[in-house]
């Protein structure tokens, strides 16, 4: 496996975090339309899948967290495409615009959409990545198809030891019953608030909170099939050389020494004062240890 010397690892992870404070030039980054994203569909396993893309050189395939979308690596998909990489990032089936499972589906079966938007670029191979739950998704893929991935990157991934295995396997969360007044909204937007954020931004926690509306029917279809998936045993036997990388505030991070001890040999990155938002948090440091790892 190939990996960073720590000397590395720290550079990567410091990248950006000097400006800790949302500037008014990142604020209009992420407002404002970005021409250089194209956005499609591809034809898939439960009907169509909505892509976001940038760039044309080695491909990137990048899943994102549930509830959520594409979307949530609006700022990292222009970095990576000025990086030289054609980075796409699909919407999992059931949640932003693509098309939703009839039956609750599993971990194996997002994975297949993965597949399918290869086919959809004609690729034999490409470089994965997944965020959070999305890491359950990029692992799956990886982990059945080796041969066809030549890098893998987990992003926030919950490596759990076999006890929290066998506890967080029969959670099965549910949201909250529709009424009148609004309140299951608030309800939600409470739950929203209580996810750690490397810095106080209600804009930011509000724009994901606004994009998991988008899919209320499955809003965490997602979360339940990745709290059935053993991702332990995937990265156990993962044949892929692998990044996992993790905001030091985010509430994954407690996963990160399991998976040290699972895998020893696997690359880590970590970024301070960072959370499960590491994206819009500090895209520069982002970006730059995913580059750094797949050029080495």
């Amino acid at each position: 496996m190939s990996g960073l010397s720590r000397r590395d690892a720290v550079a990567i992870a410091t990248l950006g975090t000097a400006a800790a404070a949302t500037t008014s030039a990142q604020a209009a980054e992420r407002t404002f339309p970005r021409p250089e994203i194209e956005k499609g569909y591809a034809a898939g396993p439960f009907g169509q899948i909505h892509y976001r893309k940038a760039g044309s050189g080695k491909p990137l395939l990048l899943c994102h967290q549930s509830p959520n979308s594409s979307a949530m690596f609006e700022a990292a998909l222009p970095r990576l495409s000025r990086e030289g990489f054609m980075a796409i990032a699909l919407d999992t089936p059931g949640f932003g615009m693509s098309d939703a499972p009839r039956e609750e589906p599993s971990v194996a079966d997002y994975s297949t959409a993965i597949g399918a938007v290869m086919q959809h670029f004609k690729l034999t191979k490409t470089a994965l990545l997944g965020h959070h739950t999305g890491s359950c998704v990029a692992a799956e893929f990886a982990h059945r198809n080796p041969d066809r991935v030549t890098k893998l990157i987990l992003s926030g991934a919950g490596v759990q030891t076999p006890e929290e295995f066998a506890e967080s396997r029969n959670q099965r969360p549910q949201v909250p019953k529709v009424e009148r007044n609004g309140s299951h909204l608030l309800e939600m937007w409470k739950r929203r608030l209580a996810y750690p954020m490397g810095r106080e931004d209600l804009d930011l926690a509000n724009r994901h909170f606004c994009r998991t509306l988008l899919r209320w029917d499955g809003f965490f279809r997602g979360t339940r099939a990745a709290a059935t998936y053993d991702l332990r045993a995937a990265v156990a036997e993962m044949k892929v050389p692998t990044l996992m990388m993790c905001g030091v505030v985010d509430g994954a991070f407690r996963y990160q020494a399991e998976a040290r001890k699972v895998r020893p040999d696997f690359t880590f990155v970590e970024f301070p004062n960072a959370s499960s938002y590491v994206v819009d948090e500090n895209p520069d440091a982002w970006v730059g240890a995913i580059t750094t790892f797949l050029r080495a």
